[in-house]
C-alpha cells in the first residue's frame, strides 16, 4: 500500500493549494510578493521530485498531485504574465502560438496511439508510473 502524507506529497499539494493565493495576491497588485513565491513555488517542484526519489516514495497520488500542481503553476504564471505585460505580449502572439500547437499536436497524436490523455511531462521523463488524467 502507497503512503499517501509524505513530505514531497505535501509539497505538491501546497503548490496546489497557493494558486488561489497568488491569484488574490495578483489582483491586489503584489507583484514583488508574487514573484518570490512563484520562485519558491518551482524550487518546490525541484524539491518533491528529487525527495520522492531519493527517499524512494514516488506513488501514483505523488505523481497525479505533482501533474496537477505544475499544471496549476504553469497555468497561474501565463495568466501574471499576461495581465501584467498584456501590450507587450500582443506583438508576440504568433511566437506564442507555437507551444499551444505543439502541446495540442501531442495530445492528439497521444489520443491516437495510446487511446487516452496522460501527463506529459512524466511520460517524456520515463516518470513513474504513467498517470492517466481520463
Amino acid at each position: 500500500m502507497e503512503r499517501v502524507c509524505t513530505i514531497p506529497n505535501i509539497l505538491s499539494f501546497v503548490r496546489i493549494i497557493f494558486a488561489p493565493v497568488l491569484y488574490f495576491l495578483l489582483l491586489q497588485g503584489h507583484n514583488i510578493v508574487v514573484i518570490i513565491l512563484l520562485v519558491l513555488i518551482g524550487l518546490t517542484d525541484v524539491l518533491d521530485g528529487f525527495l520522492s526519489r531519493k527517499w524512494n516514495q514516488t506513488s501514483n497520488l505523488g505523481t497525479a498531485l505533482d501533474s496537477i500542481a505544475d499544471y496549476v503553476y504553469y497555468t497561474f504564471f501565463a495568466a501574471w504574465v499576461f495581465l501584467n505585460w498584456t501590450e507587450e505580449i500582443k506583438l508576440f502572439v504568433p511566437l506564442l502560438l507555437v507551444p499551444v500547437v505543439i502541446t495540442a499536436g501531442s495530445y492528439a497524436v497521444m489520443l491516437m496511439r495510446f487511446k487516452t490523455i496522460c501527463f506529459l511531462h512524466l511520460y517524456l521523463m520515463g516518470g513513474r508510473p504513467l498517470f492517466r488524467a481520463m
